[in-house]
């Protein structure tokens, strides 16, 4: 689909102001980007360079990606009690290994 519309424009817009082409340095010109694909907030743009015909695929977001995050709860740890301190202390005394294997399980 070919950039049209506000949206789409802004994205061509800023592409031919910021961006380059990879292969010979040339700008991108709003009218040799492309929309290939949208879903959501997310945009893949193909550029071709007007020099060397060098394509580019650019994703870009119409709004923060991290604004779509999911927020997650915080865990909270359980709290060490003495008894578990305690489980530990006598474990520990007759452990022979590597601890390093015993806490990274």
């Amino acid at each position: 689909m070919a950039v049209t519309g506000d949206e789409t424009a802004e994205f061509a817009a800023y592409v031919s102001r910021y961006m380059a082409c990879e292969q010979c340095g040339t700008p991108y010109v709003p009218e040799n980007v492309v929309v290939v694909l949208r879903e959501d907030i997310r945009w893949t743009l193909l550029a071709t360079c007007p020099v060397c015909d060098h394509e580019r695929h650019i994703v870009a977001y119409d709004c923060p990606p991290y604004l779509k995050l999911r927020v997650m709860e915080p865990v909270i740890p359980a709290r060490v009690t003495q008894a578990t301190v305690d489980g530990w202390r006598k474990y520990l005394a007759t452990f022979d290994g590597d601890v390093y294997d015993l806490l990274a399980e």
